[in-house]
């Protein structure tokens, strides 16, 4: 858990801010407090917090000299600065001596609540990536994912780009999306993030546009002086764009443009409409600059969106190595969504079986009698061939061929268990997932083995990492607790086996999409 120091010379505010929320829920075991810079200085220095929350204006030594002496030392505290609508200028100079937010008085408890968890995610993320730049970024796309959302006024909008030095122009914008075609890796983020430092270094002269992350770690561009030509496709910006990151090793993107905004303030439409045009990549399958107007005007949109899949119930029965109730989810979806009278509908409808495709490949992963390798080149030849297929059976056929060829080579791992030694790896970490020193280390001693070749024979016949299938049952049982008991997060934690609220924090919302309160309000 980490440490959290408050700096105010008013006490009542050091106080308000210590009861404004239950620390602990939020991975926060201790707050100390500091009534001015030099104080803090030393308690920085004896306690080390891993986040400080500090004034600006105070006696004897004020916020921005306490940032200053604590970038000269090099101290890793992360700093949030409490300012006044009048400060900004001192923000920005708190912003260069490292602070990675701020807070305006009078300070209320969700924006609190929201910076802290930004806060104490970045912390995991920069600790891996480095500090620097990357900061700086993570901030300007926290400001961006607010105003798509719209969950930042225009005028605080308008401050927190200056404070990160960018100018808010007048006029029409638009936003874009690039995506990517490939499978998400498990550290799709900090490919995502290296991504984001690439496209904002080469690109970091030209005042058209900037880059960020949405909250799917999704890189987007937000332009600046948008016209008709660049929301057509017509614009040459965004195939350079596209061109660069090609460059980079991997031509897999693709770029979906959203709808002229008038102006900043209503460009989270202009977003939406990006996100809407990935649901289009499959009736335009030689379009790497796909734009919303184009599709708009290539017939009536609400015929030609995506078919309306319940990925869950699907991969339910393709898990249960269930084809014909798999093939029943299908063509309970094709009912829904009607017969294709038109080449529109017939694209739709194509994309929808290429998705179901793709969701197939997805739920055997974790079957080490399917090759990863095979199920993959097979997906990918499926899907071309769906494609090129004159009408709805024919893609159907190909999808069915797909799941029964797949399904039958995982069958095969069922018939024969898990060998003896594996078998006894996973019985121990569902017995013990709650033993802290549960690890591959562990289990070579408990089974006199070497933990390396055990890993390896754990990867091969399970597919899962030992580390990732321990998180994962750890997960799961915390869900359970989440439901059932009053338990309070911290205490959850610790019955499940993890050593630190942060990891856990973290690793229970990469695995669930939320966090543990948001969870548990969920299952009420």
């Amino acid at each position: 858990m980490y440490r959290l120091l408050i700096v105010d010379d008013e006490k009542q505010i050091r106080e308000g801010l210590k009861r404004i929320v239950n620390w602990e829920d939020y991975g926060i075991s201790a707050c100390l407090e500091a009534s001015d810079g030099q104080e803090a200085l030393s308690l920085i220095e004896m306690e080390k917090p891993e986040i400080v929350i500090t004034d600006i204006r105070m006696p004897k030594m004020d916020g921005i000299e306490l940032l200053y002496r604590l970038h000269q030392l090099d101290v890793p505290s992360r700093a949030i600065v409490l300012s006044g609508y009048d400060d900004y200028e001192l923000v920005r100079r708190a912003m260069k001596y490292g602070a990675v937010d701020y807070l305006l008085k009078p300070v209320a408890g969700s924006d609190l609540i929201k910076i802290i968890d930004e806060v104490t995610e970045s912390i995991e993320k920069n600790d891996q990536a480095g500090e620097g730049a990357d900061s700086w970024l993570l901030q300007r796309s926290f400001a961006m994912q607010r105003l798509m959302s719209g969950a930042i006024t225009p005028t605080e909008f308008k401050n927190r780009m200056q404070v990160l030095g960018h100018e808010v122009k007048a006029g029409p914008c638009a936003v874009g999306l690039v995506l990517s075609t490939k499978d998400k890796e498990d550290d799709h983020e900090s490919e995502a993030m290296a991504l984001l430092t690439k496209v904002s270094s080469a690109f970091a002269d030209d005042k058209r546009f900037i880059c960020f992350l949405d909250d799917e770690y999704r890189l987007c561009i937000f332009f600046w002086e948008a016209d008709e030509n660049l929301i057509r496709g017509k614009h040459p910006l965004p195939a350079e764009i596209l061109g660069f990151i090609r460059e980079q090793g991997d031509d897999r993107f693709l770029f979906m443009i959203g709808s002229l905004s008038r102006s900043f303030r209503s460009a989270g439409q202009s977003y939406e409409n990006a996100l809407a045009a990935c649901d289009f990549t499959g009736a335009f399958p030689d379009e790497s600059i796909l734009t919303f107007e184009n599709i708009v005007d290539a017939g009536d949109p609400e015929k030609t969106r995506a078919m309306d899949i319940d990925e869950e119930a699907f991969l339910e029965r393709i898990r249960a190595l269930d084809p014909e109730g798999a093939m029943k989810r299908v063509q309970e979806c094709r009912a829904s969504f009607g017969s294709c009278v038109d080449y529109q509908t017939l694209q739709a409808f194509k994309n929808g079986i290429a998705e179901y495709t793709v969701l197939t490949c997805q739920g055997l992963k974790g079957f080490s009698a399917v090759d990863r390798r095979e199920a993959v080149g097979k997906k990918e030849r499926t899907i071309n061939r769906i494609y090129h297929v004159a009408d709805e059976e024919d893609a159907l056929s190909y999808l069915e061929g797909y799941i029964r060829e797949m399904i039958g080579k995982a069958q095969g791992e069922t018939d024969a268990q898990y060998g003896r030694l594996v078998t006894a790896m996973l019985e121990l970490a569902n017995e013990t997932y709650d033993n802290v020193n549960m690890s591959l280390q562990h289990l070579a001693v408990e089974l006199k083995g070497n933990a390396a070749y055990l890993g390896r024979v754990f990867k091969k016949e399970t597919g899962w990492s030992f580390n990732d299938y321990l998180s994962h049952i750890r997960i799961e049982k915390a869900q359970k607790l989440l439901r059932e008991t009053n338990m309070k997060g911290t205490e959850i934690c610790e019955k499940t086996g993890f050593t630190n609220y942060n990891y856990f924090y973290l690793t229970f919302k990469k695995q669930t999409g939320m966090t543990p309160m948001d969870y548990r309000a969920g299952s009420l």
